[in-house]
């Protein structure tokens, strides 16, 4: 599987999560996040048994805007 650094990629059945992982900060998006966010719709839509993307935060922001 890949390696995502600001966020973690799980598949459960037939559902995805990507959790957006910077609690520290807010879940603020980095430069990194957008081309991660891409990989994981990638890496969905090549998995047949994908039928639902979800996206989740940790901590208690779901994203805090740009840093």
């Amino acid at each position: 599987m890949d390696n995502f650094t600001t966020m973690t990629y799980e598949r459960t059945g037939r559902v995805t999560c990507t959790t957006q992982n910077r609690p520290d900060r807010g879940n603020g998006i980095t430069l990194v996040m957008p081309r991660e966010s891409a990989r994981a719709v990638e890496l969905a839509n090549l998995d047949p048994h994908v039928h639902v993307m979800a996206s989740a935060a940790t901590g208690r922001d779901s994203a805090a805007g740009t840093t």
